[in-house]
């Protein structure tokens, strides 16, 4: 830009250009691509075989069948020149099957509050004890504290 009234004035031109033609598509004065959109609106209204969704979140891939509810995701191959391929989700259908999964993925959201507190204690009381053996001696009355710390923590833990 050689100044900034000239700045302004694309701006203006811009703007004016932008409402002008939201004006024209908004009053059908030109055309607007709805006409796909809808297309596949009515299929799934219909229950046509071709109505899917995929969905991309950086690293997965996911196709979902809407007629059929089955979901794919996309897999790399272990092989340096493999082809990807869409593999079947498992689909959990009871509530009793999705707890029992959650159960064996996350353990950690069977403990109690009491118990999670205790653990955190434990990895922060290993981080401090793992500070102290490098700056201190063994010997050292802080370093034989911090393990005493970290000993009774641990009788707690298996006590529960």
């Amino acid at each position: 830009m050689r100044s900034p009234r000239a700045a302004v004035w694309l701006l203006a031109v811009f703007v004016f250009g932008g409402t002008l033609a939201a004006f024209a598509a908004r009053n059908d004065l030109i055309e607007t691509d709805t006409g796909a959109a809808q297309a596949d609106a009515d299929a799934v209204h219909r229950g046509a075989r071709s109505a899917f969704a995929i969905a991309v979140d950086g690293q997965r891939t996911l196709f979902v069948d809407a007629v059929s509810g089955r979901t794919w995701l996309l897999t790399e191959s272990a092989r340096p020149h493999g082809s990807p391929v869409w593999l079947p989700v498992r689909r959990i259908e009871s509530e009793q099957e999705a707890r029992v999964w959650r159960e064996e993925q996350h353990p950690e959201l069977l403990l109690t509050p009491e118990e999670r507190q205790v653990r955190q204690q434990i990895r922060f009381e290993e981080t401090q004890l793992e500070i102290y053996e490098k700056r201190f001696s063994p010997e050292d009355e802080r370093v034989r504290k911090k393990r005493e710390t970290l000993r009774r923590l641990r009788e707690k833990q298996s006590a529960e």
